[in-house]
């Protein structure tokens, strides 16, 4: 996941935090779902993040979820610049490959 070269301003590059966060979750949430835990708050997705990393045996898991939950808070507030967006998104990316093997 790129900012698109359009994303100049700070009400695109909160869209584009959203949409990273969005597919984070729905990445955590549809893993969850499959294997019965809860999902529906943000303490539930760190915990089944957390029950993820151990069954990967990828400490990296939880680190890459933690862009995802930055790139939520800047959708919200505006602070971060362009390239810690495009940062973000592309750990985003990466936490969604990695978990995509987990759902059927």
């Amino acid at each position: 996941m790129t900012v698109p070269a359009s994303c100049h301003s700070a009400s695109d590059l909160r869209q584009a935090s959203g949409k990273g966060w969005e597919t984070a979750a729905r990445m955590v949430k549809a893993v969850a779902e499959e294997r019965g835990w809860r999902h529906g708050s943000h303490g539930d997705l760190y915990r089944a993040v957390g029950r993820i990393s151990e069954e990967l045996s990828d400490k990296r898991i939880r680190t890459l979820f933690a862009s995802a939950n930055a790139l939520h808070q800047n959708f919200y507030e505006g602070w971060m610049p362009e390239d810690a967006v495009e940062q973000s998104l592309d750990e985003v990316e990466e936490f969604a490959d990695r978990l995509a093997d987990l759902i059927a």
